[in-house]
């Protein structure tokens, strides 16, 4: 008897993946259905080039990452994990009506995807089209409470001058997650536009105290605290920003 043998990382994802090929085939068949060898083996290469996608992604090679989707997605068509990897791969390439393209298949497929709404918010950010970024934002919200989604919202109506709107998004998304670094960073930025330094500086040392890695935060409360007349305290915080990266810009 020859078994087809699949790797432990792999398992758990070639296993989710059988339901949506077989569903793309025969969707009046039962869910709990016994796994058979093809179904096995198929699901097995959609996951291995997903995977393989991800990687190139991640590696900054967008060409072999589509490449590889596309690959994926010749196994899977009906899996909606497909169309959000090739949503992001053109999102990175701002091809941004592409990507849109994508990812309204991904909600077709599964109207509650997490993150997909998210994306497509960003995508709208990205080209200036604030307003819609918000309205797809809050689409997101509705179905995942997150801190990141209410980030970017605060982005948005900051960019729309809408500052109180941006504040309490800020402040949800701190109450969602109250370790959440980005959120307290472009909190004290906005006080810091209003020229309240002193409240400002207390939320960018909040985050850099969750953040302590973070050059940027770094640069930007060396910045604030010489800002507020305390240079002595500057000085150490931009002498080690400018030894690990001299080259670095606060933009």
């Amino acid at each position: 008897m020859t078994f087809l043998r699949v790797k432990p990382v792999l398992l758990l994802k070639v296993v989710s993946l059988v339901w949506f090929i077989c569903s793309g085939c025969d969707k009046k068949r039962d869910h709990e259905a016994d796994l058979t060898y093809p179904q096995i083996r198929i699901a097995n290469k959609a996951v291995s080039f997903l995977d393989q996608s991800k990687r190139a992604l991640g590696n900054g090679n967008f060409g072999i990452a589509l490449n590889l989707a596309d690959s994926a997605k010749h196994y899977a068509p009906q899996y909606a994990g497909v169309y959000f990897l090739r949503g992001l791969i053109f999102e990175k390439l701002k091809r941004f009506k592409q990507s849109e393209a994508e990812y309204e298949k991904v909600l077709l497929l599964n109207p509650d995807y997490r993150g997909v709404r998210f994306n497509i918010g960003n995508n709208a950010f990205h080209q200036g089209k604030y307003r819609r970024a918000i309205g797809i934002y809050q689409q997101e919200l509705e179905n995942y409470s997150r801190a990141d989604v209410l980030v970017n919202m605060a982005r948005a109506y900051a960019n729309l001058y809408e500052v109180d709107s941006a504040h309490q998004a800020l402040r949800e998304a701190i109450l969602i997650d109250s370790s959440y670094a980005n959120a307290y960073m472009l909190l004290g930025q906005l006080y810091k536009d209003d020229g309240e330094i002193e409240q400002g500086l207390k939320y960018i040392q909040r985050a850099y105290d969750l953040d302590p890695e973070n050059i940027n935060y770094q640069y930007f409360l060396g910045s604030m605290l010489s800002q507020s007349g305390r240079t002595e305290e500057a000085v150490t915080y931009l002498k080690v920003a400018a030894l690990r990266s001299p080259w670095h810009y606060w933009t």
